[in-house]
């Protein structure tokens, strides 16, 4: 009964935001208007193009198209200043955090209850509740409790990099903000709010940088420019979102909130697009290892403690960090750049296969994943980063078509793929690729001089389950991709 509530619960929260889908692509002419909206302000990012998303990447500002701890902060501190009247009375802090919470779920609620705005909501949720419970605790305690509660719930939490980015994101900001804003004190009231943004992306991305690297291989170069313009824009659509959703009943207002909302959302696009122009805009190509994420990590925070407590010892700390990012830096280039490699890739309901050689790369895929970036840079791309790609073919000048089959005569190795029901190849093979259950175990007793079948990410979990089984005292392997990882074969 309880899950069949929970369910229940997550179908109606969904309704309700296909409802504020709804008044979004009525109230918004433009697809790509429409699309925008509705990430900033319920977190749906499926229908922006490509184009437009690449420019959001190379400008750094894709962090406002998905609801996260920034809108949602963002919404919590206009709650606050609402409230800022009644804050005299003695009762005002429980009600505030009441409220504060109640609005903030109700958010979380509208826009389908992502796990991205779950993870804010939770966040802030514990941030406006620490007041009125006098808890003697500062902020990172409050964070760190936050955190606790979503890995009680999700243990599997800690491996996204939503989760990852945006605490990373809040404690860079909570720590470095406010000494860095104390570096530069301005008069001017303009003037301080154009420093005070700079101070919090800087924050943000100093936090943020290594994983960033890591997880997305570039380096947006004009961040702290596009920001400016970017955090107070994507603010001001995501409260005139609010608004509209607010007033939906009355057309005329909807209406009029409707096209404020169209020209602020095609004037960040524009400077979004102009930004991504500039020259240099981006850093592109970077491969970073996960231990020399840990090193660049390492180097930050040792440089951050060194100018703050100006110890000698951490300066040796930051020298040693250096030099081993170096040395490993130096080692990747010696063992990796020259390597002839053929890989099948593990990407679920997929098949991907890559050789690469000096450079170049000949990749296979059906053409889903060929038409799917996001898959695309993040299954693939880091391979070829690693191996110095620097340039992808699709036509294969050792593929041959066999009886049926695709055959790849590569180095001193014979590779054929089986994509359709059939029998095994009626040649010797060394590696044999089966995909959407293609091969019957019944004809395993044809399999001719075959070292290993490798079974890719189109096969199901019942399919690989049978074959692991009967490669028992069989002359040939069973590699699965979906289990075992991706297939790669090095021939130096």
């Amino acid at each position: 009964c309880f899950f069949t509530g929970g369910a229940d619960f997550i179908y109606y929260s969904h309704r309700v935001r296909d409802w504020a889908r709804d008044i979004i692509e009525s109230s918004i002419k433009g697809d790509q208007n429409q699309a925008v909206a509705m990430a900033l302000i319920l977190g749906v990012t499926e229908g922006i193009d490509s184009e437009l998303l690449s420019a959001y990447a190379a400008s750094g500002a894709m962090h406002v198209l998905a609801v996260s701890g920034m809108h949602v902060g963002i919404i919590y501190l206009i709650i606050l200043f609402l409230f800022k009247p009644i804050k005299k009375y003695r009762w005002s802090p429980w009600l505030i955090a009441c409220l504060s919470i109640f609005l903030l779920w109700s958010f979380a609620f509208v826009t389908g209850l992502s796990p991205s705005v779950l993870r804010a909501v939770t966040m802030f949720s514990f941030v406006a509740l620490a007041k009125p419970l006098g808890w003697r605790t500062n902020i990172y305690n409050t964070l760190a409790t936050s955190a606790f509660v979503l890995l009680l719930y999700d243990p599997y939490l800690i491996m996204s990099v939503g989760f990852q980015l945006s605490y990373l994101a809040v404690v860079g900001i909570v720590y470095l903000q406010k000494p860095l804003y104390n570096l530069w004190l301005i008069e001017s009231r303009f003037g301080n709010w154009i420093w005070e943004i700079t101070c919090i992306s800087i924050a943000a991305q100093v936090a943020t940088f290594a994983l960033g690297m890591l997880y997305f291989h570039q380096f947006p170069v004009y961040f702290l420019v596009s920001n400016l313009f970017v955090i107070p824009l994507s603010t001001a659509v995501l409260v005139g979102g609010i608004l509209l959703l607010a007033f939906s009943w009355i057309p005329p207002v909807a209406n009029l909130i409707g096209w404020v909302l169209q020209g602020l959302i095609e004037l960040l696009n524009w400077t979004v697009m102009a930004t991504e122009k500039l020259p240099f805009s981006i850093i592109s190509g970077i491969h970073v290892t996960t231990f020399q994420c840990w090193l660049i990590m390492g180097i930050l925070f040792s440089l951050i403690m060194m100018l703050e407590y100006h110890k000698k010892k951490l300066v040796w700390l930051t020298t040693l960090l250096c030099t081993v990012l170096i040395f490993s830096q130096v080692q990747h280039l010696y063992h990796n750049l020259n390597v002839q490699q053929f890989v099948v890739y593990s990407v679920s309901n997929h098949t991907a296969m890559e050789w690469i050689s000096n450079g170049k790369s000949y990749y296979v895929a059906d053409s889903s994943l060929l038409q799917d970036a996001e898959r695309t840079r993040f299954h693939i791309l880091p391979n070829r980063l690693q191996h110095g790609v620097k340039e992808t073919l699709q036509e294969i000048p050792f593929e041959q078509n066999y009886v049926g089959y695709q055959f790849y005569n590569w180095r001193d190795y014979t590779i054929a793929v089986l994509d359709k029901r059939g029998q095994p190849p009626p040649v010797p093979v060394d590696y044999l690729i089966v995909s959407h259950q293609s091969l019957s175990l019944r004809d395993t007793s044809k399999l001719l001089a075959i070292s290993k079948i490798i079974l890719d990410g189109t096969n199901s979990s019942p399919y690989i389950a049978r074959w692991k089984l009967a490669q028992q005292n069989k002359p040939w392997q069973v590699h699965a991709v979906s289990d075992d990882g991706a297939f790669i074969l090095n021939n130096p």
